[in-house]
């Protein structure tokens, strides 16, 4: 807190105008103590606007959830001694799907399909 707390006094102290908006950069550190601060606390200590405060945190977690992808744990049963039918459907988040089938006595490796269909990303 104390060191956001400089740097936006800094920044007050050498803008040119007292209507420059506040960069990006001090807010998004501000937002970055909403996890150990209250709302409250960190408009109190860096004398921010309370409601534009609570808009970027907003607009923070929206934009986290939309960009992070869920991951889901698959329990697979171990490979069947016989012959058995297998199938793979996976949707990613901008919709795209993919179904793959086959039989065997050996799974294909799972993790692998789904890290190269989803990019790489988990």
């Amino acid at each position: 807190m104390k060191k956001v707390q400089q740097q936006l006094e800094n920044w007050r102290k050498n803008r040119k105008s007292k209507r420059t908006p506040i960069p990006d950069s001090l807010w998004e550190a501000a937002i970055g103590l909403h996890g150990e601060y209250s709302t409250y606390e960190i408009v109190k200590a860096l004398r921010l606007n309370s409601r534009k405060l609570k808009c970027k945190i907003l607009n923070a977690s929206e934009k986290k959830a939309e960009s992070t992808p869920a991951f889901i744990q698959l329990d697979i049963p171990g490979p069947q001694p016989r012959q058995s039918e297998w199938s793979i459907e996976m949707e990613n988040v901008d919709g795209a799907k993919m179904k793959i089938s086959g039989t065997g006595s050996e799974m294909p490796d799972i993790a692998l399909i789904c890290q190269n269909f989803l990019g790489g990303k988990r």
